[in-house]
C-alpha cells in the first residue's frame, strides 16, 4: 500500500490505448478484472502495489510498470510478465503480502531495540529463534508463490519468451539502478533532463558487464529465488509460440512527455520544468555543483583534513565512518566517506586548472597529459604500499 504517496506517474486510458487494451487481454487470460490503477516508475521492473484496505482487504489492485522494461523488452515479452502479474492476482497471493511486511518491519525495529538497549538481551534466544521461524516460512511462502506464478505466465504466453523477459529484467535491473541513482538523479535534483536511455548505453560500454544473471537474488539476505532456480521451474514445458518481436515501447504514446513526467517527481519541490542537455555538460551542470554541494553539507566532517591526511583517513576508513553516526551501516557509511573523499579532491583539483571528463560510469579529472580515476586513486591509498 502506498498510501498518499503515488508510486508514480498515473496512465489513463484515453492517452495510452494500446497498452491498456494489451493489458485487458492478459487479464482476461487469467479470469481477472483489469487493475483499477495503472502507474508509470523508473525501475526495470512491472509489479502488484495496493492502495486502501486494511491487510490487503478491501485494496484497491494497482500494477506498477516501469518505463524502462518498455525500452528492453518485447510485446510478448511484456505480456509475459503481466500474465505473470495476473497469476498473482488469481492465485490471491498479494493478500498476505501485507502482513508478511509488516511482521518483517516489526522484527527488525524488536531487534533494534534489543541492540540498543542492554536490558532486552535477556530475550535473545527466544527472539532469535522466532525470526528464524519467521523468515523460513515466509521465503516457502514467497517461494512458492513466485514458482506457481511463473508457471503460470509460461502456460499462458510461453516459456521461452517468459525467460527472456526474466534474464532480460535480470541483466539490466541492477546497472539501470546504479545508472539511475549515480548519473540521472543527481542531474534531476540541479534541475536538468539529460536523455536517459542514451546514457545508459554509455553507461553500459564504460561501467563494464554485471554480475551473470543466473546467480542474481532479488533478496540475498532473505535467500530467494535465484534466476537459474526460476528458469528450472518452467524447463519442462513446450517452447510455445515465437510471439510478437516488436519493441514494447510501441505500445506507448508521448514517451519523451512520459519521461518528463517520472523525472519531475524526482526533482526538487516545486520544479514545473527540466531543462534538457546532453551528457557532455552534466560534468558543469551536475557532476562539479554536486561536489560542491556535498562539500558544504558535510564541511564539518572535512575540518583538519589535508590531502596529506586523506592516504592515511583511507586505510582506516572504518574510524572515519563513525562521524555518520553511531547507528549508521558500516558499508554504508564507507560509501558516503568515499563519495565525499571523491567530492572534495575533485573540488580541489578544477580550483587548480583540472578538469572533469565524464560520461555516465566514466569520470577522470584531466590537466595537460595527466589523468587521475578517482575511485581508482581511493582503492591505492587504501593499499599499504601506496606512496604519493
Amino acid at each position: 500500500m502506498f498510501g498518499q504517496q503515488p508510486p508514480g506517474s498515473k496512465l489513463v486510458r484515453q492517452d495510452q490505448p494500446r497498452l491498456f487494451e494489451r493489458i485487458d487481454r492478459i487479464a482476461s487470460l487469467f479470469g481477472q478484472q483489469p487493475p483499477s490503477e495503472i502507474y508509470l516508475t523508473d525501475d526495470v521492473d512491472v509489479g502488484v502495489c495496493q492502495e486502501g484496505g486494511f491487510m490487503g482487504f478491501g485494496a484497491k489492485n494497482v500494477i506498477c510498470l516501469g518505463l524502462p522494461v518498455f525500452h528492453f523488452l518485447t510485446v510478448s515479452q511484456l505480456d509475459a510478465v503481466l500474465a505473470q502479474t495476473f497469476a498473482h492476482f488469481r492465485g490471491r497471493h498479494h493478500r498476505v503480502w501485507p502482513w508478511l511486511r509488516e511482521t518483517r518491519d516489526s522484527l527488525d525495529v524488536a531487534k533494534g531495540m534489543m541492540n540498543y538497549y542492554e536490558k532486552w538481551m535477556i530475550l535473545p534466544l527466544l527472539f532469535n529463534w522466532y525470526e528464524k521461524l519467521f523468515t523460513r516460512v515466509a521465503r516457502h511462502i514467497f517461494g512458492t508463490q513466485r514458482f506457481a506464478a511463473d508457471r503460470s505466465a509460461a502456460v499462458a504466453i510461453g516459456p521461452r519468451i517468459y525467460g527472456e523477459a526474466l534474464l532480460t529484467i535480470a541483466r539490466k535491473q541492477g546497472a539501470f539502478t546504479e545508472y539511475l541513482y549515480h548519473e540521472v538523479r543527481p542531474a534531476v535534483g540541479r534541475g536538468y533532463h539529460p536523455p536517459v536511455m542514451e546514457g545508459f548505453n554509455a553507461f553500459l560500454a564504460f561501467a563494464g558487464p554485471r554480475q551473470q544473471p543466473e546467480k542474481i537474488r532479488e533478496d540475498p539476505e532473505g535467500g530467494s529465488l535465484s534466476v537459474a532456480d526460476r528458469l528450472a521451474a518452467i524447463r519442462d514445458l513446450p517452447a510455445g509460440p515465437s510471439g510478437d518481436p516488436s519493441p514494447a515501447i510501441s505500445l506507448l504514446n508521448n514517451v519523451p512527455e512520459l519521461e518528463m513526467r517520472l523525472l519531475l517527481l524526482e526533482a526538487p519541490s516545486g520544479t514545473e520544468e527540466l531543462r534538457s542537455i546532453p551528457w557532455t555538460q552534466a560534468a558543469s551542470c551536475s557532476v562539479l555543483p554536486n561536489w560542491h554541494a556535498l562539500c558544504r553539507l558535510h564541511a564539518f566532517k572535512l575540518i583538519g583534513l589535508t590531502l596529506g591526511d586523506l592516504p592515511r583517513t583511507i586505510a582506516d576508513l572504518d574510524s572515519y565512518g563513525v562521524l555518520w553516526g553511531p547507528d549508521a551501516d558500516v558499508e554504508v557509511a564507507r560509501e558516503c566517506s568515499k563519495s565525499l573523499f571523491i567530492a572534495a579532491l575533485g573540488r580541489i583539483l578544477t580550483c587548480e586548472g583540472w578538469y572533469i571528463d565524464h560520461s555516465p560510469g566514466y569520470l577522470r579529472l584531466r590537466r595537460l597529459n595527466d589523468e587521475i580515476d578517482p575511485t581508482q586513486l581511493l582503492e591505492e591509498m587504501a593499499s599499504p604500499g601506496f606512496s604519493p
